[in-house]
């Protein structure tokens, strides 16, 4: 089982990758398969507080459920952000510059798309991911 948040987008992302990559389709049709999508009860309103403003997107129910947790002082605070990062980590040749990109876009430590030893910092410069190596 694999959880999603907006499944019908990550399935969608899923299937162009199976296409482009034909190698992988089957693998990725199983995980496709698998797939539930956790926005679905705030959709439908089971779970709702005031709070969100009647939207149901990551960015307002998450700080209802986890108080403090927002995407403020995220590196990537944004699907166009993401994308940016994505292209320009496919530039990096080097593994080291391409590891050190990930690391400061995505802190896998902590599971948190933000270098956790400048989050602090993200807001006031505005974040974003900067390319490292070449």
């Amino acid at each position: 089982m694999r959880i999603a948040y907006n499944m019908a987008f990550e399935k969608r992302v899923l299937r162009e990758l199976g296409e482009s990559v034909p190698k992988l389709r089957k693998r990725l049709n199983a995980v496709i398969e698998g797939m539930i999508d956790l926005m679905e009860p705030f959709q439908r309103r089971d779970i709702y507080d005031w709070q969100m403003n009647g939207s149901y997107s990551l960015k307002s129910v998450l700080p209802v459920l986890v108080p403090g947790m927002t995407y403020e002082g995220l590196k990537i605070r944004d699907g166009a952000m993401a994308s940016e990062a994505y292209f320009a980590m496919e530039e990096i040749q080097d593994p080291a510059g391409r590891h050190s990109f990930e690391r400061i876009c995505w802190n896998t430590a902590s599971g948190t798309p933000w270098d956790s030893s400048s989050a602090g910092e993200d807001a006031s410069r505005g974040g974003g991911c900067e390319k490292v190596g070449s």
